[in-house]
């Protein structure tokens, strides 16, 4: 049997509210009263889901008396803290957890291709035997044994500390924004048993829904979401609503710093960390055919270091490909400092293996600044291809490095895709739209019962 989402009925309007489609106007907050709790297993700040949440929680806040409660983790904790803050019109809680950690890093590509060929073989299974109509209900108690999975990194007591927040606050609703660990999997439980609403979104590419994990965990969900509507599964497709990023339009303009450029020749900045599948090797491989043309180009790479065995081999790459002496590490760059060099920069590029809706590309967008990415997740959403930048199929280094030279050869071309972006930004992702989306999503699971299935 496929998957059960308890979906509450929502109007074509409503839906194309939340998807972007048309001007979002709210008569009055819809949130007053309302208290919210997000779990999310990343950290406080230094990734895209992180900055996402922190803009959602302060664009909430401003218009909204409410309470949001959010679980994040900590590397430096024994046991967990909570500070409250007053924003806005609410109250935001933040629940430092303990992480527990077992990564395994996967870079290696010989492994990548095994695990893809396991992928294929686990999906046929998965889609014809275990979900399929006929056959489905034989394997009921096999899929709840298996519905956690070693994600590499968990919260250590987030359900029993959930379980605390319950009986102190007494939440409307729990919104997962990771899912698939041990934690998750009770925490789950928990709201149904408590009849507490949840719901799901999804801040990376939408593959991640063919997970067995996630199938299961999203089961009974009131709603499940994500931030790109682009290869959602097919069983998905009916109960899914896309709530698109935002991000502060007045922060990220360019004309709000003055703009000092003392580097030799244009830069080439890529924002993100320097870990598996980003896309750093891939900008180095691209690197070498922009000297072999003879173009000049810094590379900037703006972001933690959350592989130290990536930052060594890219280190080599560079070394061994001729260009160390044009690739600068950044490191971790708050948002003032990854603004800065967004301003100095000429070209924003984001090659990634996967994404779901990357904000740094709105963010370059917003600074004016032409972007070139890969076509994998949202990123052919948020863009607008040979308008703001130029999309080109993952791995095709020969190809993006065409299109940097294209850019780093032609003034005229970076500065009209860069007002292009800079009002494609403007029109579809402010934080206005990032909070209206929201607040119509968890109003509508709130103010109706949720059927657990």
């Amino acid at each position: 049997m496929g998957t059960a989402i308890a979906w509450v009925p929502i109007k074509m309007t409503i839906k194309d509210k939340l998807r972007g489609k048309c001007d979002l106007t709210m008569e009055k907050p819809v949130l007053d009263g309302k208290t919210i709790v997000r779990i999310s297993l990343s950290f406080q700040q230094g990734g895209g889901v992180e900055q996402y949440l922190r803009d959602l929680n302060q664009s909430l806040l401003n218009r909204n008396s409410m309470t949001i409660i959010q679980m994040h983790l900590s590397k430096d904790l024994d046991h967990h803290q909570e500070t409250t803050e007053y924003i806005g019109m609410g109250r935001f809680i933040r629940v430092a957890i303990p992480a527990l950690f077992d990564t395994v890093s996967d870079w290696n590509s010989l492994k990548r291709e095994k695990k893809k060929r396991g992928k294929r073989i686990s999906h046929f299974a998965r889609e014809h035997v275990l979900y399929n109509p006929v056959l489905g209900f034989l394997f009921s108690k096999f899929k709840r044994a298996r519905r956690v999975r070693n994600l590499g990194i968990d919260a250590k007591n987030a359900a029993q500390i959930y379980e605390e927040i319950i009986q102190r606050y007494s939440p409307d609703l729990l919104v997962l924004h990771s899912i698939g660990s041990a934690q998750t999997a009770k925490m789950i439980d928990i709201s149904k048993n408590r009849k507490i609403p949840f719901a799901y979104i999804n801040h990376y590419t939408n593959q991640k829904f063919h997970d067995f994990c996630v199938r299961e965990q999203i089961s009974g969900a009131s709603a499940v979401a994500g931030v790109t509507s682009a290869g959602i599964p097919k069983y998905l497709q009916k109960n899914f609503i896309s709530v698109f990023d935002g991000i502060d339009t007045d922060f990220f303009n360019k004309d709000e710093l003055v703009q000092k450029n003392t580097l030799s020749y244009p830069l080439i900045l890529l924002p993100a960390r320097v870990s598996p599948g980003k896309g750093h090797a891939d900008l180095i491989r691209a690197a070498v055919k922009l000297k072999s043309q003879g173009v000049g180009f810094n590379l900037g790479f703006a972001g933690r270091i959350d592989s130290p065995e990536v930052l060594q081999y890219l280190k080599k790459l560079a070394r061994i490909s001729g260009i160390s002496r044009r690739v600068f590490f950044l490191g971790f760059c708050d948002q003032q400092e990854l603004r800065a060099w967004y301003a100095r920069s000429a070209v924003v590029v984001l090659p990634s293996r996967t994404e779901g809706f990357a904000r740094v590309l709105l963010e370059a967008q917003a600074m004016s600044r032409p972007v070139v990415a890969y076509d994998v997740g949202g990123n052919s959403q948020c863009i607008k291809n040979n308008e703001s930048g130029f999309i080109c199929r993952y791995g095709d280094t020969a190809k993006f490095a065409s299109l940097l030279i294209k850019l780093l050869c032609d003034e005229g071309l970076r500065k009209k895709m860069g007002e292009n972006g800079r009002n494609n930004v403007q029109t579809n992702y402010t934080l206005s739209h990032l909070a209206q989306r929201h607040e119509i999503f968890y109003s509508r699971i709130i103010d109706r019962p949720c059927t657990v299935e």
